[in-house]
């Protein structure tokens, strides 16, 4: 069955599911930090999967590795690694001194601690195509450690306050912002300012991180967004160098390579879970996208 394939190839864990990994109970208020884990090579899945928040991860010491849609990366001492929700991940090893903080939380953290979603495009660094990986100064590295680490206290103390969670929300609200700044100036990006094509952009790729499986039309998303094909393509074009169609097309390839990777499934168990009407068809877009078929890349995978 096609749930069955999704979840056997690449597994969805919830916000809540992961916090149970970090032994935290799941009724938590939306965010979690971590302090200084020595063991997060042993706790953190080292399976491909997909979840539904942000995570930030500043790194204290020694190294670890990290594949995140399908492109690997080696974080060191003061790197940040960003990453989206929904996007597949993968942990890969991390070495024997390997400490890091950092944040998880879920979209509706951010609207419940008072950030409009106005505000969330505002920020580069949660859209889809940001580069995922920045290196920060000392002092910005110590800064943001210690707003996280004011943060959990605040949160810790929930039941001690009568304002502590107005507290807890503009704590994080300034990490945020804070981060934000840091992440533009490190960056060179001199205004946390984008276009309308940039902001129509960014609302094109939430929309097809949600759909790409089953709607691989322009029409489709161009209709959600109320522009015209030929605007949307156009203004893709201009603002990523590659037009609507093609980044649909990427992100079909690059998740049917995830399930090909997957020797357990065949074929045509992927094309089925890509929404393709059967494996002749997947196998001729693969082919055309991809310059080899499926079956050729299992080989040389």
């Amino acid at each position: 069955m096609r749930t069955a394939i999704s979840k056997t190839v690449i597994e969805y864990q919830s916000f809540n599911e992961l916090l149970t990994l970090f032994g935290e109970s799941s009724h938590q208020n939306g965010f979690h930090i971590i302090e200084h884990s020595d063991a997060i090579g042993e706790i953190c899945p080292h399976h491909s999967f997909r979840s539904d928040h942000f995570s930030i991860m500043i790194i204290s010491g020694g190294e670890c590795g990290i594949r995140l849609n399908m492109t690997e990366y080696t974080l060191k001492e003061n790197q940040v690694m960003i990453i989206s929700p929904n996007a597949i991940r993968q942990f890969i090893e991390a070495s024997a001194d390997f400490r890091c903080t950092g944040i998880a939380f879920t979209p509706g953290f951010l609207s419940e601690a008072g950030m409009s979603p106005k505000h969330i495009d505002m920020f580069s660094f949660f859209s889809y195509n940001s580069y995922p990986q920045i290196q920060l100064s000392q002092y910005d590295a110590n800064l943001l450690r210690e707003m996280l680490h004011i943060l959990k206290q605040k949160e810790a103390e929930h039941r001690s306050t009568k304002y502590n969670k107005e507290v807890v929300n503009h704590s994080f609200l300034a990490f945020v912002y804070q981060f934000g700044e840091v992440y533009q100036r490190t960056n060179k990006t001199t205004e946390i300012k984008i276009t309308k094509k940039e902001d129509l952009t960014m609302r094109f790729t939430r929309l097809l991180m949600k759909h790409f499986k089953e709607e691989r039309s322009v029409l489709y998303y161009a209709q959600l967004l109320f522009v015209t094909p030929r605007y949307l393509t156009q203004t893709i074009k201009e603002t990523t160098g590659k037009t609507a169609g093609e980044l649909i097309d990427e992100m079909v390839i690059r998740e049917a390579k995830v399930h090909l990777n997957n020797m357990s499934v065949s074929i045509a168990q992927v094309a089925e879970s890509l929404y393709f009407s059967d494996q002749f068809f997947f196998s001729k877009f693969f082919k055309k996208h991809a310059g080899i078929t499926p079956s050729e890349y299992r080989r040389t995978g």
